[in-house]
């Protein structure tokens, strides 16, 4: 992490910074999609000041996420701070946010996030994901490197999240309906942007496939049950249950049996001091998930 990011001091504007300045999963999404760029903002010393001041004074942070998100579902409070961010900073004005598209009364799919970028003078079409992959020992589709990556629920899996994205979320202005609204707003001209955020968890004895990932990603490891018990160090850890998955060590609880005994079903998250996560997975991860029926 940043160590910028790092050292304020309220968990909830780090949260806000991790989530805006962090390195993003996919950086180069020029192979991955035509005319899509990956959302990039400068933590330059003007945002760096607007965040030590709303880390010494958060209540307005807090009193948006309270207002306006009422739910601990972690792609719901990813989309509430992104809306504060661009709500607040300087250089962004927020036009709209899950904003739905309907064509004689059937919803064809909604635009995350429309902005204006002063610096560009253009408004902006961005599209969010937040998401948490493990590393599969190889691809599950051949020619496919991204298919290596699997969530947490085995639901999951980047390279479909990427498809969904690009194809639909992405691909929904070229709709007539979606132009009709965007006509409306008065936004003859766009540019789009994606914002995929989130942690890729490697395994230490395994390296994963060369993929279209941004090197610089948020990382960390993940271990069976077994593998996890038998280190030395297991105590330094603390359990954070999935909705504060965004939090941190010191909001963590003490990793106790009962949560142990949830990798027999699924993988746990933890996190230990220095703010590393680790993915605590089933002893027969991921062969289990991948045979299910």
């Amino acid at each position: 992490m940043n160590a910028f990011i790092h050292a304020l001091k309220h968990p909830r504007v780090r949260e806000l910074a991790w989530i805006c300045f962090s390195e993003p999963v996919l950086s180069d999404l020029s192979t991955l999609a035509r005319k899509v760029t990956a959302a990039r903002f400068e933590l330059h010393e003007n945002r760096q000041n607007a965040l030590l001041a709303l880390d010494h004074d958060p209540e307005p942070l807090l009193r948006h996420l309270t207002e306006n998100c009422r739910s601990k579902r972690l792609g719901l409070v990813f989309e509430t701070y992104w809306h504060f961010f661009l709500q607040h900073d300087a250089e962004t004005e927020l036009i709209a946010h899950n904003l739905p598209v309907r064509d004689d009364g059937k919803t064809l799919g909604e635009f995350d996030v429309l902005y204006h970028c002063h610096r560009r003078n253009r408004a902006v079409h961005l599209e969010l994901a937040l998401k948490y992959f493990m590393a599969t020992p190889e691809p599950l589709q051949a020619g496919s490197p991204m298919s290596q990556w699997l969530g947490p629920n085995s639901r999951d899996r980047l390279d479909i999240k990427w498809q969904r994205m690009r194809d639909h979320q992405l691909a929904l202005p070229r709709k007539p309906a979606a132009q009709a609204v965007l006509q409306e707003l008065g936004i003859p001209q766009f540019e789009q942007e994606a914002a995929v955020k989130g942690w890729l968890f490697h395994h230490p004895k395994r390296t994963p496939e060369p993929a279209p990932i941004n090197p610089d990603h948020c990382r960390g490891l993940w271990q069976t049950h077994a593998e996890f018990s038998e280190q030395e160090n297991a105590s330094d850890w603390r359990y954070l249950a999935k909705p504060d998955w965004l939090d941190s060590f010191e909001n963590a609880v003490a990793l106790e049996e009962k949560h142990r005994a949830l990798t027999v079903q699924r993988p746990i998250m933890v996190i230990n001091e220095q703010q590393e996560r680790r993915m605590i997975a089933p002893d027969t991860w991921p062969e289990t998930v991948l045979n299910r029926p």
